[in-house]
């Protein structure tokens, strides 16, 4: 099987970063590259996730995984009980 080339355009320090990545996996960029091209081929897909970057501040990022922590009961849950109405009348706030 012959080789072809497929150029394209990266930022210089991303690439630098990638060939330093490369160096220190004991490869290189054409093999990584060449790696990434047969998984996504076998797998007709890119072999990991892609999603946007969160919008989610850092500060609401802690809030979130501390409320995870308390569903969890990794931690305690200092919350106080809402009524039904309560309840009814603060989803009603997020539709």
């Amino acid at each position: 099987m012959g080789s072809g080339v497929i150029n394209f355009k990266l930022d210089s320090e991303l690439k630098e970063q990638f060939q330093e990545l490369a160096k220190d996996l004991g490869s290189n960029t054409t093999t990584l590259m060449t790696m990434f091209i047969k998984r996504a081929v076998d797998d007709q897909a890119i072999p990991f996730e892609v999603k946007a970057k969160s919008k989610i501040s850092p500060h609401l990022r802690k809030l979130l995984a501390e409320e995870d922590a308390k569903i969890l009961g990794i931690i305690e849950d200092d919350a106080t009980s809402l009524t039904k109405n309560e309840r009814n009348k603060y989803r009603d706030l997020y539709k």
